[in-house]
């Protein structure tokens, strides 16, 4: 009898010490290179003034979400000071006509017209998805100055399974898995606006 009670007690202390591993921590951002198709040779709107139009977003997003993701960018750009003056312009741009008038009604020299081509907020077990593109147009030349595509994932995280976990689980089951606080999206969507200033004031090469 008394090595059975060892014996148990060697379990239980076993299970305890397999209840803290990588499910009970935030599951990571994994941030793709952005890829920047179009820029200019020689940065000559340092000095320029920006107009940010409400983002296009997926059908799963909200009304008022791509107005505040274009103002999540605004902040940002003024933040890290790639342009002395950046401000919102109320309205859509449907198409690059629309979003250069839009433009020269502001006042401004450039466009910032954004669209979340994928996003999926995931769950406490990861999978959240964002692929957006971002182009900055000259309203007078409506040449492309920027265009700039962002990518960022988080790998599915779920509980790991085997024999052994499940046979010391049976004696000291697992806690509940806890929150992984706030969503994953905004995340994202702050580091594709981070990354998006910093190429625009010159940077080579970006975070990962």
């Amino acid at each position: 009898m008394r090595h059975i009670l060892v014996m148990v007690l060697l379990i239980l202390s076993a299970g305890c010490a397999l209840k803290t591993d990588r499910s009970s921590q935030p599951v990571p951002i994994r941030k793709n290179s952005p890829v920047v198709y179009i820029h200019p040779l020689d940065n000559i709107y340092h000095e320029a003034s920006v107009g940010v139009l409400p983002f296009a977003v997926p059908d799963n997003f909200g009304k008022d979400q791509g107005r505040r993701i274009a103002e999540l960018f605004k902040d940002i750009l003024l933040g890290k000071r790639s342009f002395p003056k950046v401000r919102l312009i109320e309205g859509g741009g449907d198409n690059p006509e629309a979003a250069m008038e839009r433009g020269r009604h502001a006042g401004v020299d450039l466009v910032m017209v954004g669209r979340i081509h994928h996003a999926l907020e995931g769950s406490e077990f990861g999978g959240a998805r964002l692929e957006a593109a971002i182009k900055l147009l000259n309203v007078r030349t409506g040449n492309t100055v920027w265009y700039i595509e962002h990518s960022l994932d988080q790998p599915m995280d779920f509980p790991k399974v085997s024999t052994l976990r499940n046979f010391f689980a049976s004696f000291n089951p697992p806690p509940v898995r806890p929150s992984h606080g706030a969503p994953a999206m905004p995340n994202m969507l702050a580091k594709a606006a981070v990354d998006t200033a910093n190429i625009i004031a010159g940077a080579r090469t970006v975070q990962r």
